[in-house]
């Protein structure tokens, strides 16, 4: 039985934007979706959708679900609103928006040409975790048919959470540019700094340790069996 990620996220407070900054965090959020799409590696096969406002969901290869979690994350924490309409970069600090996102995984038995209209395990593990997710709950959670891997997942999202709540508006932009493909000496080249700079960034937001639990999950979902039953 194929075996399938669903992601489903929302905005933080999003009805606390002005129409400027909803317009263009939406339009980043097509254009982190639209890489995801036409990236091979991460199995995409239908179109991410937008729904109820501020909801999407995408379904993507279990093994690169994290990954592009991330991703997706660090294209929305790594807006500068100052950066945005001056053109210029500010020492603007802290991410003015955040996601909630949850990761289901386990087959699909329903599927249509819109994600919207298809149904199964990835769905429900995804979408009711997501519903019920508290104020204190990690931005990324994970969640499949079987309850010790999900044990396993539930230290991920919480050490996580840890790393990503230190992260600045800076932080997420090289780690966005790292998990888009971008070498150190790249990223240098497009935000005008030094390489030592990028790799002084990359340490503060302890991206090494980031990189080994993607590596961790990436095994987890190609080896370990996700039916409670088995």
């Amino acid at each position: 039985m194929q075996i399938y990620a669903v992601i489903t996220g929302d905005f933080v407070g999003s009805s606390k934007f002005d129409t400027i900054t909803r317009d263009h965090l939406f339009g980043s959020l097509k254009e982190i979706f639209k890489l995801l799409e036409t990236t091979p590696i991460y199995g995409v096969d239908k179109p991410f959708e937008i729904s109820r406002g501020d909801y999407f969901q995408g379904i993507i290869l279990p093994e690169f679900a994290l990954e592009a979690s991330l991703l997706i994350l660090t294209q929305i924490r790594k807006y500068n609103p100052d950066h945005f309409r001056t053109g210029k970069r500010s020492n603007r600090f802290t991410p003015v928006a955040d996601l909630r996102l949850s990761i289901g995984v386990g087959s699909i038995s329903y599927s249509k040409d819109k994600i919207s209209e298809s149904d199964g395990m990835a769905f429900w593990n995804s979408g009711r975790p997501l519903d019920k997710m508290k104020k204190k709950a990690p931005r990324i959670i994970m969640n499949t048919s079987n309850e010790t891997i999900n044990s396993e997942l539930n230290v991920y999202a919480w050490l996580l959470d840890a790393i990503i709540d230190k992260w600045t508006i800076k932080s997420a932009e090289v780690i966005n540019y790292i998990l888009s493909g971008k070498k150190q000496f790249e990223i240098a080249q497009i935000l005008n700094i030094r390489q030592p700079s990028v790799n002084g960034r990359l340490d503060a937001a302890h991206w090494a340790a980031v990189d080994k639990l993607l590596h961790r999950f990436n095994q987890l979902m190609k080896y370990f069996p996700y039916d409670s039953n088995h």
